[in-house]
C-alpha cells in the first residue's frame, strides 16, 4: 500500500514540476532610469515577480525579455498593482517593443485607484521584446508594486490532467483490488 501511495505522490510531483516550468518567467533584463532605486524581486520557481517602482521622481523602473518562439505567438500575465499614493503619480504599464501602454482595471479609467488587478495578453512576433514598468511622475514619494504572475499555456494545463489522472487510476486500482502493473 505504501509503494503504490509513493507511485501516486511521485506522479503528482514530477506532473507539478513540468507544468511550473513550462511557464517559468526566465531571461528577464531589469533597467532604472535614472533613479537606481526601483527593482524586482523574483520567486525561486521563476513563476511569479515583483516589481517596485523607483523612490524619486521622474525615473522609470522596467523589467523586460525577449520573445523566443519561432513562430507568432500569445502570451498571457496576470497582475495586481498597489500604491500607497495615487495612481496617477506612479503609472504601471506594459512595453512591447519600447512601445508604453498604462495598465488600467479591465480597461477602464482608474483616477485615483491605488490598487487593482487585471490580465495583460501579448500578441508576439518572434524576438520581439516585451516586458512592464513602473513610471513615477512629479510629485511621487513612494514606490508602487506591480506583482506579474504567468497564465499556464493549454499544454501546461493538459499535462498536470494528465498526472492528476494518472494517480487516480494507480488509486482506483488500489480501491478494486487489482494488482498494479
Amino acid at each position: 500500500m505504501l509503494k503504490r501511495l509513493s507511485f501516486g505522490v511521485a506522479a503528482l510531483a514530477v506532473t507539478m514540476a513540468l507544468a511550473g516550468s513550462a511557464n517559468a518567467l526566465t531571461g528577464w533584463t531589469l533597467t532604472n532610469t535614472p533613479d537606481p532605486n526601483g527593482g524586482a524581486v523574483t520567486t525561486p520557481a521563476g513563476a511569479l515577480f515583483e516589481l517596485f517602482g523607483p523612490s524619486q521622481s521622474n525615473a522609470e523602473t522596467t523589467y523586460t525579455t525577449t520573445y523566443t518562439g519561432t513562430v507568432p505567438g500569445t502570451v498571457e500575465y496576470r497582475f495586481h498593482y498597489t500604491s500607497p499614493e495615487n495612481y496617477t503619480f506612479e503609472q504601471p504599464g506594459y512595453s512591447v517593443n519600447q512601445s508604453d501602454t498604462n495598465l488600467t482595471n479591465n480597461g477602464g479609467i482608474l483616477g485615483t485607484s491605488t490598487n487593482f488587478s487585471g490580465l495583460v495578453t501579448f500578441n508576439l512576433q518572434p524576438g520581439d521584446t516585451y516586458g512592464f514598468y513602473i513610471n513615477n511622475a512629479p510629485l511621487s514619494f513612494y514606490q508602487g508594486t506591480l506583482t506579474i504572475n504567468s497564465v499556464p499555456e493549454p499544454a501546461t494545463w493538459g499535462l498536470m490532467l494528465l498526472g492528476v489522472g494518472m494517480v487516480g487510476a494507480a488509486l482506483r486500482r488500489r480501491a478494486r483490488g487489482i494488482p498494479a502493473v
